[in-house]
């Protein structure tokens, strides 16, 4: 997953799927994820500069942070917040040694 496909997803207004689903083949639960059309800026941060805090108090009551969170742990390059957790989070999850 890349920054170009996590703004296409986040961006407002946008509709549930794209035009090439094929490509994209987006899972039916982002559709209920609490961010959903916020906006990208919020949730691709670099929480070394600044707060995660906020962005991650949205992924508390989401319905969908299970589902989010598995597909983030699945995709190692996923950027920013993804399940209620950080870049740096999902890292220390994936290799506990490390962190």
């Amino acid at each position: 997953m890349n920054t170009a496909f996590t703004h296409w997803l986040m961006k407002p207004n946008e509709p549930d799927w794209p035009s090439l689903v094929g490509l994209f083949a987006r899972p039916s639960w982002m559709a209920d994820a609490a961010c959903r059309g916020e906006g990208h800026g919020k949730y691709v941060i670099d929480v070394r500069h600044a707060p995660a805090e906020a962005v991650l108090a949205t992924c508390a009551d989401c319905p969908v942070r299970k589902d989010c969170l598995a597909y983030a742990m699945a995709q190692p390059d996923a950027v920013g917040v993804w399940g209620g957790t950080t870049e740096r989070e999902r890292r220390a999850m994936r290799n506990p040694a490390v962190a």
